[in-house]
């Protein structure tokens, strides 16, 4: 809790400019001061909005500015704090808690990004053969696979895999939402 605000924000300011200018002059990394400047925003978070904007020392972080809920930050500042208080003896990545939990593993962001790739993969399938239906037209899943795969530049055995994994979950929430008749292939291409 900050006690003396009027301190705070002098403080605030004389630090904010000094990163603003070392970050211009090449002397610091953007992401550094960035990141040291968010902790010190977040510490603030009770107090005056307007005075702390007033407080920075560059016009457009001033004026270009967005709400981000505080529950969004704290793991970002906790992250950055554990990282200064190690001093470089752990990454960044592992003080943030988004590296690889055990040797071998693939970090959070990796994994991640394989699962989102699966996801898009799986709702192109399930679009192709929804459609298909719909259309009067149905064609076989492998025959979907083999389609996505080519339009994805992928082989049809990740879409086959993406589509199992993903899909008839999809499918569901389709349904589920009224885009789709629970037994909408036997409706003769009706939704």
């Amino acid at each position: 809790m900050i006690e003396d605000e009027a301190e705070f924000f002098e403080k605030f300011e004389a630090r904010a400019r000094q990163f603003a200018d070392r970050v211009v002059e090449g002397d610091l990394p953007k992401a550094y001061a960035a990141l040291e400047l968010i902790m010190s925003i977040y510490s603030a978070r009770e107090l005056d909005t307007e005075r702390l904007f007033r407080a920075f020392p560059v016009e457009n972080w001033r004026d270009e500015t967005i709400a981000v809920p505080t529950a969004l930050l704290r793991p970002i500042v906790k992250g950055w704090m554990k990282y200064r208080r190690q001093a470089g003896k752990q990454s960044l990545e592992k003080a943030l808690g988004i590296a690889a939990q055990t040797k071998g593993a693939s970090s959070v962001v990796k994994t991640e990004k394989t699962t989102d790739r699966n996801r898009s993969l799986s709702n192109a399938a399930v679009l192709d053969y929804v459609a298909s239906h719909l259309e009067g037209q149905p064609v076989s899943l492998d025959a979907v696979f083999a389609g996505v795969a080519e339009e994805c530049g992928c082989k049809a055995s990740a879409v086959e895999t993406a589509y199992k994994e993903h899909g008839q979950t999809t499918i569901a929430a389709l349904e589920e939402a009224g885009f789709l008749k629970l037994n909408w292939k036997d409706s003769g291409g009706k939704t």
